[in-house]
């Protein structure tokens, strides 16, 4: 009798086991000793897909197979990527994007959100990932993965992913928006030039964000809306008396209305021409760099100021783009469109006299701001922040130019701390919907000088202008630098202590105005002792050291930190070259200079300043 017992006994443990295998290898339940959560992968066993719409394209695309690659990664399991035909509602999916199946309820959340914000919402045994647009989607799969697995991008192919065999389905029901709705990727290099990067750091292109003028999506674009090949035919849409040798427009066409409509139909034509093969919504005036504005009779006698004559002309324009929507040949390119003007240089103070109209928007850049100092700092820092309010109060369409870096020298340590995470809160405040902020553009593969930490604090701010920043930059020490992260973040806090005694030092003359703007050298020994150098060099040399041994253990882990810290140790030695380096024998000074090579070769830098190549330099040293 207790043998019988005992073999059913036997059966029916052997039945429920097989049962638990099954329906874990189903991914719906797991229900061993008492678990009850819902997974999605099991002991690396699922019946999950991932799904797009048959008709996907470009980032939803994108976004199904960063959902798959590092969902394979952390878990080992690879599901499959399937198309909606057939399906219906209710399977077990991670549904991205415009699916047919998406409930009406999960569409109508992501409609409403920004055009960069998302959706992730469970609903039975799907996940739903969606955006309001495609590049939407693609920000809920990177949030779905922050949330499911830890995921945090940091630089090219540095990021966080927590491993397991097991992928909880979630109970999700969240709705995004970032604080700044775009941030654009042309002026930091490494972003740029990598294309898993723009990706991951949620970072579109000019391309992405406004209409093409003549197949041409660069900023300074007048000359490119109006080629000077049309001055022989047009010469009042051409500037006079800009005491500047530049060509740019006349937006009054010298108070010549014939010449004036003829301008603004042209203008129209180019617009058209880049709607038809761009799905953008904004078009940008803007004035070539350093070109000044007209000082024709008709615009030095004009009741509108620089930028109210621009901005007249902008609204004019825009009220033409929104009639050819109501025609028959424009309704198919009909849009929320915006029209957007250079708020920069001799256009940079708010238009008097005229308010922009409700579709014409301002893009402000400050190439005189104080990026080392607060924004309060009085004087120019508190002139232009009362400028950007006053564009506030003109149009509700704002977008904004940073600078992040002093182009002057790229090795010399630019401080933006004081003044990046309170800019990006009024770029909040007043409703801006896009930032740039400028950094090291063409070091397309790692900058120096803490630029890639800078970039990568710039991103997230983006999101959440609230952010604890110091959490921020020691999650990205600790990913990056690995077993050297606390040398060097001695070495980054060293360089703060600096920047901080040299503004209590020099708070005005000639000096201060060196600290202060982003264009003027920073390259006095009285601001770099040679000690504090060759602190911050054994510092790093230290943080090598403490990697050592990753390079037997994790040889990856150990190639990416060496090639970050090979990145910062090219400032202080180059610093060191260029300040000092007359007090070194010429032995000496040669040793100095192959070891800047080093460790420009091995991190990738390529430029020391916004236009001097570092192999120019070495040729130049003759290394």
């Amino acid at each position: 009798m207790t043998k019988i017992k005992n073999s059913r006994f036997r059966i029916i443990v052997a039945v429920l086991l097989s049962t638990v295998i099954a329906v874990s290898c189903l991914g719906v339940f797991a229900v061993v000793f008492g678990d009850s959560a819902r997974y999605a992968i099991k002991d690396g066993l699922s019946n999950y897909k991932i799904v797009i719409s048959e008709t996907a394209e470009g980032n939803e695309k994108n976004a199904a197979k960063e959902l798959q690659s590092f969902i394979s990664e952390a878990t080992g399991t690879k599901l499959p990527i399937i198309t909606d035909s057939g399906l219906s509602a209710g399977g077990r999916y991670f549904s991205v994007g415009n699916t047919a199946f998406v409930p009406s309820a999960v569409s109508d959340t992501a409609a409403a959100r920004k055009s960069t914000g998302y959706v992730i919402k469970t609903v039975g045994d799907t996940v739903y990932l969606l955006g309001k647009t495609a590049s939407g989607t693609l920000n809920s799969v990177y949030g779905y993965l922050n949330r499911a697995l830890g995921f945090e991008y940091y630089f090219t192919d540095v990021y966080s992913l927590n491993k397991s065999d097991d992928l909880a389905l979630g109970d999700y029901d969240v709705a995004v928006d970032p604080d700044i709705e775009f941030m654009t990727n042309p002026s930091v290099g490494f972003i740029q030039a990598n294309a898993d990067n723009k990706l991951r750091f949620n970072s579109l292109s000019t391309a992405e964000i406004f209409i093409p003028a003549n197949g041409n999506t660069q900023v300074h674009n007048i000359l490119k809306i109006m080629p000077e090949t049309l001055k022989s035919s047009h010469p009042n849409w051409f500037a006079t008396d800009t005491g500047k040798t530049t060509e740019t427009a006349c937006f009054t066409a010298h108070g010549d209305s014939t010449e004036y409509n003829a301008m603004q139909t042209h203008f129209l034509n180019v617009i058209k021409e880049g709607m038809k093969i761009s799905s953008a919504n904004y078009f940008l005036i803007s004035l070539p760099d350093n070109a000044g504005f007209c000082g024709c009779s008709s615009c030095s006698t004009s009741s509108y100021n620089n930028s109210g004559i621009m901005v007249k002309f902008c609204n004019d324009l825009c009220d033409k783009v929104y009639e050819w929507f109501e025609t028959e040949d424009g309704t198919p390119y009909a849009r929320d469109f915006k029209l957007i003007c250079m708020a920069y240089q001799d256009t940079k103070y708010a238009p008097t006299g005229i308010t922009c109209g409700e579709n014409v928007g301002a893009y402000i850049a400050f190439d005189d701001f104080g990026g080392s100092y607060s924004i309060n700092t009085s004087g120019i820092n508190t002139t232009d922040v009362g400028i950007v309010r006053s564009w506030a109060n003109k149009t509700d369409t704002l977008m904004f130019w940073l600078y992040d870096v002093n182009y002057t020298g790229y090795c010399y340590p630019y401080d933006t701390s004081l003044y990046k995470q309170d800019f990006y809160k009024l770029i909040k405040e007043v409703g801006g919907v896009l930032v740039n902020d400028e950094s090291q553009f063409n070091n397309y593969i790692s900058g120096t000088a803490w630029n890639n930490l800078k970039s990568y604090i710039s991103c997230k701010l983006r999101w959440n202008v609230n952010a604890e920043v110091d959490v921020l930059t020691e999650n990205f020490f600790k990913a990056c630098y690995k077993d050297g992260w606390d040398e060097m973040e001695t070495v980054y806090d060293s360089e703060l202590s600096r920047w901080a005694t040299l503004r209590s030092t020099y708070t005005s003359g000639e000096k201060h105005g060196d600290l202060f703007y982003a264009q003027r050298p920073l390259n006095y020994t009285g601001f770099w002792p040679k000690a504090t150098l060759q602190g911050w060099i054994s510092g790093i040399e230290s943080a090598l050291t403490a990697i050592s041994g990753l390079e037997t253990t994790d040889k990856v882990s150990y190639d990416k930190a060496y090639k970050m810290i090979c990145a910062e140790m090219v400032s202080p030695l180059y610093m060191l070259i260029d300040l000092y380096g007359s007090t070194y024998s010429a032995s000496e000074l040669t040793t100095l200079k192959n070891q800047f090579k080093t460790y420009a070769t091995a991190s990738g830098v390529k430029y020391y300043y916004s236009s001097g190549k570092i192999s120019e330099l070495l040729a130049d040293w003759g290394i």
